[in-house]
């Protein structure tokens, strides 16, 4: 047989109820699948990705009807030989070009902004973008030395914006079994931003924390701080910390319903400033906050300058020391050296133009230490030697 020789393969199964069900394919080298006369997955233009050939190569779902099902693959030979593989897989994520959470904004600062948000499975993805009234969208993907990023979680980061500016996005992701059809997953939704300048004299932020309620009350808690506050309205989102009590996972703990409802209430449209509480730190996946809450550098500390104000976000870290009796949550932190590389943040911070020149200085932290302390905890006496040689 010759290179790209084309053949067809059924399969006729039964199933005892409507509902999905997982499949997978590997062959050498491209496929189209059909269930019911209807495409479900497709190498065409791709090719099969891996050369083991096995069916957990392409992972996908399909809708079946009870009773009689017929499967159709049509398969193009490869250049080294012509192997199928097909069959049932353990349960696995398919990738797919859908929106799970967000979009949400981070990073406020003169000239710039990140737009965050998480796909279904691990997928091309990226924003369009332009300014208000403008025709031409100009896009900017996920991508790191040029090269698109197949993941959940995206952040792009924004730079070089007119200050003052209204910007129009909407997201756009490419789909995993054509990489050369773009996808939006919101079809014809469009959120807007303004662009922090250095000039801008009023403006208005929400702030709130420590929302540690029972899973199902703190989304609803939220909501209604939001709605009494018109937080809707605001120019800015601040999350002083403490946000849950555990993070276990994080997606769930989180996105699901903290980020869900602040999203719902303009979240995709005004920026959030995250700043970590002792709380942060704990659970299995406290390492992952600076992922999607932390500054482009993968910091939890970051000095940011939103209209005549500059605010500075510190992070009080843990309120007991690693080696605390017990405490077996902070076996994980370093201390020492977290507090080192903070304090260098700090005084370069406080030499900056955008700290030097703003009208208003406003310090966020989940720590109070010029104003009480609690004895048997650490956090603001460690805030409090970190800022005494500046305020």
């Amino acid at each position: 047989p010759k290179v790209r020789n084309e053949g067809v393969v059924y399969n006729q199964f039964t199933a005892p109820a409507d509902g999905l069900a997982q499949i997978g394919i590997g062959c050498d080298w491209w496929f189209q699948a059909f269930v019911n006369g209807r495409e479900y997955a497709s190498t065409w233009e791709s090719g099969n990705g891996s050369g083991a050939y096995v069916p957990t190569d392409n992972p996908f779902l399909v809708r079946v009807r009870k009773g009689q099902n017929l499967l159709a693959v049509k398969v193009r030979r490869g250049g080294q030989s012509w192997k199928f593989s097909c069959g049932d897989v353990p349960f696995r994520q398919p990738n797919l070009p859908r929106l799970t959470s967000g979009p949400w904004l981070a990073n406020p600062d003169a000239g710039g902004m990140t737009v965050r948000f998480l796909s279904l499975g691990e997928v091309g993805s990226g924003i369009e973008l332009r300014p208000k009234g403008a025709t031409e969208w100009q896009t900017h993907w996920d991508q790191r030395n040029g090269r698109i990023l197949q993941r959940r979680f995206h952040e792009i980061h924004l730079k070089n914006l007119k200050e003052n500016a209204l910007y129009e996005y909407r997201i756009v992701m490419l789909n995993p079994q054509r990489p050369s059809e773009k996808v939006y997953p919101q079809k014809d939704q469009i959120h807007t931003f303004r662009v922090p300048d250095h000039n801008r004299s009023e403006f208005s932020f929400f702030f709130t924390a420590d929302l540690q309620y029972p899973p199902e009350q703190q989304r609803e808690v939220l909501g209604k701080l939001l709605d009494a506050a018109d937080g809707g309205s605001c120019d800015l989102i601040v999350f002083g910390g403490d946000i849950g009590s555990t993070f276990e996972d994080m997606e769930r703990d989180m996105l699901d319903r903290i980020m869900a409802e602040l999203v719902k209430r303009g979240g995709s449209e005004r920026p959030l400033i995250t700043v970590r509480g002792n709380h942060e730190l704990r659970g299995r996946e406290a390492e992952k906050f600076e992922e999607f809450f932390g500054t482009s550098e993968g910091r939890s500390y970051a000095l940011y300058r939103f209209g005549n104000t500059a605010f500075l976000m510190l992070d009080g870290w843990e309120d007991k020391r690693a080696d605390s009796p017990g405490a077996d949550y902070c076996k994980y932190n370093l201390d020492d050296l977290f507090w080192q590389q903070q304090t260098a943040f700090l005084k370069q911070a406080m030499q900056s133009d955008a700290w030097q020149s703003a009208k208003y200085r406003i310090v966020l932290c989940h720590g109070a230490p010029y104003s009480h302390y609690d004895g048997c905890k650490t956090m603001p006496f460690k805030l409090q030697e970190l800022t005494d040689p500046y305020f």
